[in-house]
């Protein structure tokens, strides 16, 4: 185990009121953000917290101490203001911090502590949007995509499927071949990351697979507001409750 003494600094607001639930939602993101899903992973926990000072012990396990670390340093910003995390002193052994070292007034934390778990919970995370916004807009950062929408073709990508999302063509996507092209020249640049993906044009039809299923979705959806309309539009007559009852018979 590692354990760090650490500030957090507010320039523009240093009186703001600081919870140890979002102090330690922060940290996370930081992680996040720099490490991905990956950084997520590790223990981090909040063993003592001062809210007047804006200082507190994190401990973390001995392979997230580096990872932890950078993200401390990258941090910017905390709920939406700047910031940045001033370690103070970093050690593997917690009973260091029991004394008192020049200016700096080092928490003590117990072997109590060290043995309970931390008692600060993380709020429940919000549910994925899934590959559309609430606006309308695509979500690049939806799984669903299969990272495509980042990496070196990432922008090649995101036109051509932009390009199918958008097209009013019929078929749908038959105007979009020259995005399709575009994004398989660049895959050719990089074979060990794409694979042999792009080596003949017959290849952008095995590229529309994902395409395929985001239009059957389209449809789908197409279909049932179709239908409600219709059912709308028809008066109720006895040869249509005829035909129903058949139907359902069926």
């Amino acid at each position: 185990m590692y354990y760090l003494d650490v500030s957090l600094i507010l320039p523009s607001n240093p009186n703001s009121v600081v919870s140890a639930v979002y102090l330690k939602k922060n940290i996370f993101q930081s992680v996040k953000q720099l490490f991905g899903e990956e950084g997520t992973k590790y223990t981090v926990d909040i063993l003592k917290y001062n809210p007047e000072e804006h200082r507190f012990i994190l401990r973390c396990t001995d392979d997230c101490y580096v990872r932890l670390r950078a993200a401390l340093t990258v941090a910017g910003t905390y709920e939406g203001e700047p910031c940045n995390y001033l370690v103070h002193r970093a050690t593997a052994n917690l009973l260091s911090f029991s004394s008192d070292k020049g200016k700096d007034t080092i928490i003590f934390a117990s072997k109590e502590d060290h043995a309970t778990p931390s008692k600060v919970d993380l709020p429940q995370p919000e549910p994925s949007p899934g590959l559309l916004l609430s606006n309308g807009e695509i979500n690049w950062n939806c799984p669903c995509l299969g990272g495509m929408a980042t990496g070196p073709c990432g922008l090649e990508f995101r036109e051509a499927f932009s390009c199918y999302h958008y097209s009013t063509a019929e078929p749908k996507g038959s105007d979009c071949y020259d995005a399709f092209k575009t994004m398989q020249t660049c895959m050719i640049q990089y074979p060990a990351l794409y694979g042999k993906r792009g080596d003949s044009m017959d290849d952008l039809e095995d590229e529309t697979d994902l395409m395929d299923d985001h239009k059957k979705n389209l449809e789908s959806d197409n279909k049932v507001y179709e239908l409600e309309s219709d059912v709308k539009e028809v008066p109720d007559t006895p040869s249509i409750k005829k035909g129903i009852e058949r139907t359902n018979v069926k």
